[in-house]
């Protein structure tokens, strides 16, 4: 970090966290896909070491096992989203020049870096539709053996046409990829692979997966106006639980406007969209899928655990008194940037939105369930991340493994402190625990599979928590569960045979 306070900072987060990390567990009745193991967090991209992500000193750097190579000016070539993904276009693979931007110019860096070392350059093409248009385009290019990008950074909800129609290659069978190494995310193996197979991943060669975590903000004055506990210490102390959350955000309300009823121009516990609040549900450790022993998936959503997270986080959401709801994310920030709201779900992409706001804010993972629980979870979310993938028609696997390899490596020493050093710490987070808090949400964040492939089960139910009501969702659970069994057991037989 920049000062030897900082760095202090981090070192007693980061050791006080191990000691809780270590001191509390929970047993589960079923581990889900998401949920992270100890040994799947050696190196999870962008957060691969606790509360340091500055970059070492060239003697500590680890370095990918490849040799020197010179491609002779190959032009390798990215397909990424474009336009139409908004504010989740690509930014992280390609850049013209330097613009003073950070990221941008972390980008620009690490391209120079490889092209120079290995003699090739960089180029990208950037999707002039939507993602499911684009998918399309590329299904149809591969079976006209006519795909001319060495790889795609796409959007992870329009993966699985590709992915079980056999357009994408097999991953663990690339030569050169070393997806052990600190710089690919052990989280997206973890929870992507289907059958020991994995046709897409993520790691620090792009920024999307960590700006669409979820997180939880707080208004700091209004912990201090209403005598609340701090989140910060409540966290620490492995206190903060839903049960926890769901006392400060009852006591937060009023009508401020006098006219008798609560509307949006009134004050909450609590403000969000109603599909980001179902990240308390993975918060607390839950997730519709396991894995078995074979590394295939299984239902589990209607296990006693995973209903009584589903519970709880009802119970959270039942009093409209404290509790708003909106579909419009623009009102919800709008209302927590007026002092009108003590907590608000969204994503990390949030803070840098924010960055014209006055509003005393900090950030926080979603609760645990109870104090019991091993740790922290936080998911990435499914509309905002970008996999990395390997067309079929790609005629130099080696190549292509070889050079993602070496952006990968450098990006966890470019790209990966730009984002995380520069962009959020520096000029969006307003102090040093929300950085500490930020450790904690990237070292623990799940992806969900059932929405990779387009099951069913977490798209049918995430609409359903503004209904405030556990027995809505669990009949939907009951009804909608052949349906959604019947298309994993499709997954499971195209990629068994």
């Amino acid at each position: 970090m920049k000062n030897v306070f900082k760095k202090s900072i981090y070192i007693i987060a980061a050791c006080f966290l191990v000691i809780l990390i270590n001191a509390c567990g929970g047993a589960a009745e079923e581990t889900p896909v998401d949920a992270p193991s100890d040994a799947g967090n050696a190196g999870n991209g962008i957060s691969a070491v606790i509360g340091e992500p500055a970059v070492p000193a060239a003697a500590d750097k680890p370095q990918p096992k490849l040799d020197d190579r010179d491609f002779g000016g190959y032009e390798f070539h990215f397909f990424v989203r474009g336009e139409h993904a908004g504010e989740w276009q690509s930014k992280d693979i390609y850049a013209e020049e330097e613009t003073g931007d950070p990221i941008n110019d972390a980008v620009y860096r690490r391209n120079v870096t490889i092209e120079d070392r290995y003699n090739i350059k960089i180029k990208e093409t950037r999707s002039p539709s939507d993602a499911a248009e684009a998918a399309a385009r590329i299904q149809t290019l591969i079976n006209a053996g006519d795909c001319p990008y060495d790889a795609l950074s796409y959007h992870f909800r329009k993966l699985s046409p590709l992915i079980d129609g056999g357009y994408l290659l097999n991953l663990y069978e690339v030569p050169n990829l070393d997806l052990s190494a600190p710089w690919w995310d052990k989280a997206a193996e973890r929870d992507l692979s289907l059958n020991h197979k994995l046709y897409a991943t993520a790691g620090d060669i792009g920024i999307l997966p960590a700006s669409g975590s979820y997180i939880l903000l707080f208004n700091k004055q209004l912990i201090a106006d209403y005598g609340l506990e701090n989140p910060y210490l409540l966290v620490n102390e492995n206190k903060w639980t839903v049960d926890k959350m769901n006392q400060m955000v009852r006591q937060v309300s009023k009508d401020l406007n006098g006219d008798g009823k609560m509307n949006e121009k009134d004050l909450y516990g609590l403000a969000c969209m109603g599909f980001n609040i179902s990240m308390l549900y993975h918060g607390a450790g839950q997730n519709v899928v396991a894995k078995d022993e074979n590394d295939l998936p299984k239902l589990i959503v209607d296990t006693p655990l995973s209903i009584l997270a589903l519970e709880r986080t009802i119970e959270l959401l039942s009093d409209k008194q404290t509790v708003f709801f909106s579909g419009d994310p623009s009102m919800i920030q709008r209302i927590f940037e007026e002092n009108r709201a003590l907590f608000m779900a969204e994503v990390l992409q949030l803070v840098a939105r924010m960055r014209a706001s006055d509003v005393n804010f900090g950030i926080l993972p979603h609760p645990k369930l109870d104090e019991s629980q091993d740790k922290y979870y936080s998911k990435a979310s499914h509309n905002a991340s970008s996999m990395i993938c390997i067309p079929t028609t790609n005629l130099d696997p080696e190549r292509t493994g070889f050079i993602l390899e070496a952006l990968c490596a450098e990006s966890m020493y470019t790209l990966t402190p730009a984002f995380y050093d520069i962009t959020l710490e520096g000029k969006f987070l307003r102090d040093e625990e929300s950085s500490a808090m930020l450790d904690i949400i990237l070292r623990n964040r799940m992806f969900t599979i059932d929405q990779m492939y387009d099951w069913g089960m977490i798209s049918s139910i995430n609409g359903l928590y503004e209904k405030r009501d556990a027995t809505i969702i669990m009949s939907t659970i009951e009804r909608v569960k052949p349906a959604v069994q019947a298309k994993m057991d499709e997954t499971i037989n195209v990629h068994s045979n």
